[in-house]
């Protein structure tokens, strides 16, 4: 055995408890360690630790957990462990471990000491030697594409010229500044219609926090927010059109023994939200700032303004798209504790 391991002496210990309650993993930062490197955006870091080979499996479980709660929130998400010290900005990326050097063999598995075992007392060493790499990759990615869609105006209707110079080769002469009627229905007019496709990644959710996020969902593709959504900068009421979603997941080593939806509840599933946001200003039939010009209003070419559109079934008022309360989609509004910006 090493001279390196007394496990009595090893004041340093995982934050948490190991998979058969005997709490926080012992370990030995190795000379040497820690080291890495970091940029604005990006930063990676290693450590190396001598732990007990029996403990290998419990570490690997506390690095990539099934579970791990929000805060303030009641559901989950996979949360790999946190390198200490980093005031949780980096996560566990992977794990190798090695028999410590010039040592016998490890059996962390326990594939020769176990119960079924054979091996003679001495014949393994009870301790190995891992190197832990940490990267700065979060859970969840938000990013916005701003840009304009081409509206086509019709010419028709009350639309006039504002002539720019004198023109004396049509009768009656038509003088500089003099505004003059449209007549040609076929003149290409186009407006801009300032857009913003947002999309939100959260990229660890379970499978079945997922299938609650997806029920969630359903009833609200196609309508817009009837409240403010602050991941997406404080996002106004009925500017954010709630486009659609995409969900993927992949069996990983971590899946235990189990049927299928057993399976996939362990399964890291990510999730992929699309909005469009929609604000071309204030209604000023409404004090400022108090209503919106989402995505329930329109150009109307007659007047050359943005205006509702609706119609009416007994007496009820019925707009082009529906609201929902789009901030309750995997929590958008509490996902990183947001509070206003």
């Amino acid at each position: 055995m090493s001279i390196h391991v007394d496990p009595s002496t090893w004041h340093l210990k995982t934050a948490a408890k190991d998979c058969v309650g005997f709490g926080p993993i012992p370990y030995k930062l190795v000379e040497g360690y820690p080291r890495g490197s970091a940029q604005a955006d990006l930063a990676e870091f290693q450590e190396q630790y001598i732990i007990q080979s029996k403990d290998l499996i419990n570490f690997f479980i506390e690095s990539f957990p099934v579970t791990t709660k929000i805060s303030d929130t009641d559901w989950v998400y996979h949360n790999p462990r946190t390198m200490p010290g980093s005031g949780n900005s980096l996560f566990t990326k992977k794990i190798d471990f090695e028999p410590l050097e010039g040592s016998k063999p490890c059996d962390p598995f326990q594939v020769d000491t176990g119960w079924h075992g054979a091996a003679v007392e001495g014949t393994y060493d009870g301790f190995l030697k891992l190197t832990i790499t940490y990267d700065s990759t979060g859970f969840i990615e938000v990013s916005a594409d701003a840009g304009a869609e081409f509206l086509m105006v019709p010419s028709r209707g009350k639309l006039q010229w504002i002539n720019s110079e004198n023109d004396t080769d049509v009768s009656p002469a038509v003088a500089a500044g003099q505004l003059v009627d449209v007549r040609d229905i076929h003149i290409p007019i186009t407006k801009l219609v300032p857009q913003t496709q947002w999309k939100v990644k959260i990229k660890q959710v379970t499978w079945e926090v997922a299938k609650l996020i997806v029920d969630g969902c359903r009833d609200k593709l196609g309508k817009i927010n009837d409240d403010t959504v602050k991941m997406l900068m404080n996002a106004r009421f009925g500017t954010v059109l709630f486009v659609g979603y995409s969900l993927s997941t992949t069996a990983t080593w971590t899946v235990a023994e189990g049927n299928v939806e057993d399976l996939f509840y362990q399964f890291p599933t990510e999730m992929e939200f699309e909005f469009l946001v929609k604000d071309v200003g204030d209604d000023p039939l409404y004090d400022v700032g108090l209503m919106p010009m989402g995505h329930n209003y329109f150009f109307r070419p007659d007047k050359l303004r943005w205006e509702q559109l609706v119609r009416y079934e007994a007496a009820t008022q019925i707009k082009i798209y529906e609201y929902a309360t789009l901030s309750t989609i995997a929590k958008l509004n509490t996902l990183l504790n947001l509070g206003d910006v």
